[in-house]
């Protein structure tokens, strides 16, 4: 792929300022849509790792297998670290709780304001860098 940019009716992949901006637009994440966004992220990234944004709004539920295929060695490649974008409380507690009993191999981090999000993930590329 030449492109910084994927979208199809599921998803949104898109590598703006060194950072990967990933939108859900499907209410379900499969384990097949869970290797699709990673191949295309993949795609997109080349065999550098990025910081990741994931924009949730619309997602309601995310199947056991692609959370297992998401935390694995695998789902996870290319990956620096996380930054969750949700409008809802219900899931940011959810993903808190899934966090801490599955903690991620790289940092992971839930906001609820763009702004914030991105500020976070620019504080760890320097982080990473240093």
């Amino acid at each position: 792929m030449n492109s910084n940019l994927f979208e199809n009716n599921f998803i949104r992949l898109e590598l703006i300022y060194g950072i990967i901006i990933v939108t859900y637009k499907s209410n379900t994440i499969t384990l097949d849509l869970a290797k699709q966004v990673v191949r295309l992220r993949l795609e997109i990234s080349g065999s550098i790792s990025y910081p990741v944004l994931i924009k949730d709004y619309s997602v309601v539920e995310i199947e056991k297998k692609a959370r297992d295929y998401f935390a694995s060695d695998e789902g996870s490649i290319g990956i620096s670290c996380v930054a969750v974008l949700t409008d809802s409380n219900y899931k940011r507690a959810l993903a808190n709780f899934f966090i801490k009993v599955h903690p991620p191999k790289m940092p992971v981090k839930l906001f609820g304001k763009e702004n914030k999000a991105l500020l976070w993930l620019e504080k760890q590329k320097k982080l990473s860098n240093e």
